[in-house]
Parts: C-alpha cells; sequence; structure tokens
C-alpha cells in the first residue's frame, strides 16, 4: 500500500476528519500528516493540497543514491558470474592422455565469437549429438561445460578383445534386440548400418556375403561387435522372507594320504560346508599327500524390507545382464511395485550399451 506525506493549509482541518490520516502535526499556518492512497485521493478532489510526496518513492530514491556505486558493482558482477556461465575460455580434455587434436578443432569450429567472449552456437546437447556421430569411431566421447571450461571425455576404441582367427561357417550377423546403433567395430564382413541409426531384432547387422562387394556371391564367416542402445522391460519378484546358506568364518583344516588315487580321510564335522582341496606332495601320482579346508555354512533368514527388496531387484537386473567390455546399464527405473503376502513383484524399464550382434550361420549349398 502506497503512502503520502501531505501539507494543507490549517484552514482545511475540518475537511480531514472523514479521512484516514495519522501523525498530525502543525507547523505556522499548515498542517502536516500522512494517510493512504485511496484517502490522498478523496483528499486532493476536495481541498487544494498544498504540497505531497510518495513515501516509498522517496525511500527508493534515497536508497538508490546512498548505494548507487554499491548497486552498479553489484549489477557487473552478477553479469560477470552469468557471462562465465555461459562462455567458453578454454577446452580441456579430461582424461590422461586423451588430447585429440580433429576433436578440438571440431569444438572450435562449434563457437562464435562476440567481442572478447566465445561461446557455443548450439545447445550441448545437440553438439554432443554431433560430436558423437562425426567421431563414431571411438567408443565414448562426449563434452560437458564446467563453469568457463568445455572439458571433453574421450574412451577410444582400441580394448576390443582379438577374434578368433578360426574362420568358421560362414553367415551372418543379426540384431538380436531391438535398438539404436552406439558403436561398433568390424575386422571382418561388410557393414550395413550406421552410426545412431535404429535397428529392429533379426535385422541383417554385418553380412558375410562378399557380392555387396564383388559381382559373385561369396560367403565368409564375419567378425565384428556391435553396441546397440537397448530399451526393454524387467519383471523381477522378490520373496519378503528366504532363507540362504553362508559362512560362519569357522574353518577346519585336515591332511590325509591318497594312495593310487584312493583317499583315506574323513569328512568335516560341520553340517553344511564348503571345501577346497590342494596336492602339497606328489609321487608320481601313485602316493599324494593332499590338504583340505571346509569352511562351515549355516542357513540364515533375510527378511526384506520394501525398500530393500528394489534395491536387491535392481542388482539381479545387472546381474542377469552381466555386462562385459563396452557394455553397461544406463539406468533401471522402477515403474510399476505389486505386493503380495510373501513377495513383492518389481516392474522395471531398463537402458543399457550391450552388444546385440548375434551369428546366424547360413547354409550356401542351398
Amino acid at each position: 500500500m502506497r503512502e503520502y506525506r501531505v501539507v494543507v493549509s490549517k484552514n482545511d482541518f475540518s475537511k480531514l476528519r472523514k479521512h484516514n490520516i495519522y501523525n498530525i502535526k502543525r507547523k505556522a499556518d499548515q498542517l502536516i500528516f500522512y494517510t493512504d492512497e485511496k484517502s490522498f485521493k478523496q483528499i486532493q478532489n476536495q481541498i487544494v493540497i498544498i504540497e505531497y510526496e510518495n513515501i516509498l518513492r522517496k525511500r527508493f530514491k534515497s536508497f538508490f543514491k546512498k548505494n548507487l556505486i554499491n548497486l552498479i558493482s553489484l549489477f557487473i558482477i552478477v553479469v560477470l558470474l552469468i557471462n562465465q556461465s555461459i562462455a567458453v575460455r578454454e577446452i580441456k580434455f579430461t582424461g590422461y592422455n586423451t588430447y585429440d587434436e580433429e576433436v578440438e578443432s571440431f569444438l572450435l569450429k562449434r563457437l562464435k565469437k562476440v567481442g572478447p567472449f566465445y561461446y557455443l552456437d548450439d545447445s550441448l546437447n545437440n553438439i554432443n549429438f554431433d560430436l558423437k556421430s562425426e567421431f563414431y569411431q571411438y567408443e565414448w566421447v562426449s563434452v560437458s561445460k564446467n563453469g568457463s571450461f568445455l572439458e571433453v571425455d574421450i574412451k577410444k576404441l582400441d580394448e576390443f578383445d582379438e577374434f578368433d582367427n578360426n574362420d568358421g561357417p560362414p553367415g551372418d550377423y543379426i540384431a538380436k534386440k531391438d535398438a539404436n546403433i552406439q558403436l561398433y567395430h568390424v575386422k571382418q564382413g561388410v557393414l550395413l548400418i550406421s552410426q545412431s541409426q535404429s535397428v529392429s531384432k533379426g535385422d541383417v547387422l554385418i553380412t558375410g556375403n562378399l557380392k555387396h562387394w564383388v559381382n559373385e556371391v561369396e560367403y565368409i564367416r564375419p567378425h565384428a561387435i556391435v553396441i546397440g542402445e537397448v530399451l526393454e522391460y524387467k519383471n523381477v519378484k522378490v520373496k519378503k522372507e528366504r532363507v540362504e546358506l553362508f559362512k560362519t568364518g569357522k574353518i577346519e583344516s585336515k591332511k590325509y594320504l591318497s594312495l593310487f588315487n584312493h583317499d583315506f580321510n574323513k569328512d568335516s564335522s560341520f553340517d553344511d560346508y564348503h571345501e577346497e582341496e590342494k596336492t602339497i606332495f606328489n609321487f608320481f601320482n601313485f602316493i599324494k599327500v593332499k590338504e583340505k579346508h571346509y569352511y562351515e555354512k549355516e542357513n540364515v533368514k533375510i527378511t526384506y524390507t520394501k525398500s530393500e527388496a528394489l534395491e536387491y531387484a535392481k542388482s539381479l537386473v545387472v546381474k542377469d545382464f552381466n555386462p562385459g567390455k563396452h557394455e553397461k546399464v544406463i539406468f533401471i527405473n522402477l515403474l510399476e511395485t505389486i505386493e503380495d503376502n510373501n513377495t513383492y513383484y518389481f516392474r522395471f524399464i531398463v537402458k543399457k550399451h550391450e552388444n546385440i550382434a548375434e551369428f546366424v550361420p547360413v547354409n550356401i549349398d542351398e
């Protein structure tokens, strides 16, 4: 609500009785008082006001006068901080010995200069997409912004397992799942896919049919790996209570004699155990001295809360996937949870990078 300081003639005092006025003071032939905006407009229509001022505006003016330099300094600091967050001062490669001149040149072309500053010419998401498309031969390449630095993370495709030199039967690699192609490495065969392409289950990815190169049919065995981004549903059920055998930490060790592969030993005194055996003396496989270690195991009852069961279910999804080189789980998002008296039922949507290439032999005699 606005507040006004008003000065009127003392002769107008009788006209002020019906209005909301306060802090009234008399000075010579004048009355000085304060009022709100509504009353001020009513008074202004009834009497001649000698002078008035808006108190809020006056306070603002006074504040800005006293703090003008501080406000200008604060404004400049804020502008500089905002500029630092969007400007690019330097391109940094985060990993040890991962500098790549071609990647740096690519990113420099995506900068525009405004005065002494450089800015990205597109969103970071779009630049990342173009970067991955341009350098598809790398297992991983991405760029992120940290303050005024562009940080580049590169992992090159130099760690693929060597393929078996045995040619084997001819055939093709097909997609075993619907996926979006992330990367591939073809040692032998004809590539039929491209980076970021979507493929469906059963599509041919790499073929051993060399008619794609020459005008005759010659089938070989292709060798390749194709990593695709896969999105699929997973249903996992976890019993609220289960019993599992665990090692108690108790160990028994026994040495015994083996003659002509016949063992003279006694079993452990433990009811349940895991055993490990090693030979510590061997005389031409006729006489052996062996040592056995028995690790006691006992049944342990495990009771899961809902949150514990959820984490256990996620671990089962990863364990079932068992990611190898160049494979990884991107995320596991919970979609639905159902429970009954004994069991939790979880439904997840899982995104992962997975080798989707499945070899299918071809009978070329048909």
